[in-house]
């Protein structure tokens, strides 16, 4: 969990894509999930069996949409606005990550296709 905060600290993120021993994609982490498990350990009243808070696995999550590399950009945008995520995750066929697309990356490139390289 330590691991996970300093990282996002780091790279100035609030969440991480977390893949399994095989590269493959298992889910996200996020910071305010790891803030929440926090406070509630800090307080006592962290149930027996959300022990011990060192390992990250029961706090990932699938909670972000997914699109694959071949898909196409309209699917990928559709799923993006409709989930309320700031971000899609796009994966290879083999489940290992490729990237992601944000909403802000989403922004710029319409306001560059609007209004090209003003901004």
């Amino acid at each position: 969990v330590r691991e996970c905060i300093e990282s996002m600290d780091r790279h100035n993120v609030n969440s991480l894509l977390v893949t399994d021993q095989n590269h493959r994609y298992a889910g996200t982490i996020s910071l305010k999930t790891l803030k929440e498990a926090a406070e509630k350990r800090k307080s006592g009243s962290v149930p027996e069996d959300e022990k011990p808070f060192y390992t990250i696995t029961r706090y990932i999550t699938k909670d972000h949409p997914v699109s694959y590399v071949d898909e196409e950009a309209k699917l990928c945008f559709a799923k993006l606005t409709e989930a309320d995520s700031q971000y899609v995750v796009i994966l290879n066929h083999d489940q290992s990550i490729a990237g992601i697309v944000t909403d802000t990356s989403v922004a710029k490139a319409l306001a560059d296709v609007i209004w090209g390289d003003a901004l």
